[in-house]
């Protein structure tokens, strides 16, 4: 349940955001959202926890995609209003 509060901060809400409607790398995460890779990484290993990502690893780059079967993640997508 602790871990699930830590979801609801600025960067994390906006990197939800970003990765929702797209599948990309942490960097490319960090650059749209203006964080940094490291908070992106951090936000990325809690989801990950949560299952709300996947990770694909694609040469020497991490693919991230949201899972669409996590029930949790649909909720709080539709509380934050994230399509």
């Amino acid at each position: 349940m602790n871990d699930l509060l830590k979801v609801f901060t600025k960067n994390n809400i906006k990197i939800l955001q970003f990765i929702s409607s797209e599948t990309t790398h942490i960097r490319d995460i960090a650059e749209k959202t203006q964080t940094s890779p490291a908070t992106v990484h951090q936000a990325i290993a809690l989801f990950k926890k949560l299952d709300f990502v996947s990770e694909k690893k694609v040469k020497n780059r991490k693919l991230i995609s949201v899972n669409q079967k996590s029930v949790t993640l649909k909720k709080i997508k539709s509380l934050l209003n994230i399509n």
